[in-house]
This record gives structure tokens, sequence and C-alpha cells, in this order.
């Protein structure tokens, strides 16, 4: 699908701006907020396009270490479903988006934990991704495009070396092709191991 208003999106003085340090670099909110550069058209294509997700990968953490030997106990996640928008609402058009493209995205996950004497539970928990966060600068940096992004999905969330300790690799979280690190704290045993891939299901209006 063409894009109807592609000139708003590069030539937006306020809504990119080029540097030449790396964006990746930045730190908002202790955040990595600025994790990946993308051509310009993929940019375009993640803010202005979807309206709603779908969401499936699986992803595992050692919540506790057992006994002498130490031995990894498990909480497992699975994802399979839709997104929801949540506040503010996500725009409907594309025509309703510039430099004004905060949208804020939840999803539902199954989680399965295990205890050091066998016992297991189940229960519903959330994640989320959100661009636009923190900031709504667009950077340009060597012919790549960085957007404000952040997600928190299976206790991973972006870099974040202070609060929280989020510097332990555990995996990528995809969206639309587009690979974007997930942290963790660093396990105490086991391994930590998350791949969450997100493709859009539904699109804006082009009217």
């Amino acid at each position: 699908m063409p894009f109807l208003y592609p000139k708003l999106f590069p030539e937006f003085f306020d809504c990119v701006e080029e540097t030449k340090s790396n964006p990746a670099d930045i730190r908002l909110g202790d955040y990595q907020i600025y994790p990946v550069g993308m051509p310009l058209e993929k940019a375009m294509a993640l803010i202005w396009k979807p309206k709603a997700f779908f969401v499936s990968g699986s992803a595992k953490y050692p919540i506790q270490c057992c006994g002498e030997e130490k031995d990894p106990i498990y909480s497992f996640w699975t994802f399979s479903g839709q997104t929801i928008s949540l506040y503010p609402p996500t725009p409907q058009k594309m025509s309703e988006l510039a430099c004004n493209f905060n949208a804020n995205y939840l999803h539902t996950s199954t989680r399965q934990n295990f205890d050091c004497s066998g016992n297991d539970s189940t229960e519903t928990d959330e994640g989320e991704f959100t661009f636009g966060a923190y900031s709504t600068k667009i950077y340009l940096y060597n012919k790549m495009y960085y957007i404000p992004l952040f997600y928190a999905f299976a206790g991973g969330t972006n870099y974040n070396s202070e609060f929280g300790d989020r510097t332990y690799y555990y995996g990528n979280v995809s969206i639309d092709g587009v690979n974007f690190p997930l942290y963790v704290r660093p396990p105490e045993c086991g391994e930590a191991i998350a791949n969450i891939t997100i493709t859009t299901s539904a699109e804006r209006d082009t009217s």
C-alpha cells in the first residue's frame, strides 16, 4: 500500500532530527529508548500503518534456584493473541499522524510458574509496547531512522543498566521484521530465553 503523506515524515523538522551521535546511546528514564535504527520506509510503516498486532512466541526465566545444586525452576510464558490499544487510543487514520505518533499496545500471555516443591500455577501476564515513549523525536543517523519505543514482555524490557538492572540479553521482540533486543536481570541460575514475534493484523484507514 503506498503512503499518502510521505513528505510529512522525513521533512517535518519538529519530528526528525539528524544527528552525528548514535541514538542508541541515549538514555531516557534510564532506558535505552532508541534501540534500533531502520530504513525510512520501515520506520514510516511501523508508525503509520498498524492499528492492531498479533503477538506470538514464548519465553522462560528461572524464578528460583533449588537446593545445594542451584537447580533452576522456571516461569514459562506463551504468547498468542491480539493486542488492544491503551490510552490514548491509537489513531484510526494515517492522516491523523505525523509527529503525533504516540500509540500504546497491550497484550496478555499465559504464564506457568513452578516452585522447588514441584507445585505449579498458571496466571495471565501483561505485556506492552509504546511508540513515542518518553519522546516524540525521531533521529536520523547514518541514513537510518531511530524511533522511540518502550517494550515490556515476560519480565524483560529495553536495556536498562540502572533501575531494575535489565542488562542480560533475553532474546528479540520482532515487530514486523525489525528485531528489538529484550533484556532481563541476570539470572542466578539456569538460562533465560525469549523469542516474541509481533506482526500487523489490522492497518489504519488511508482516507
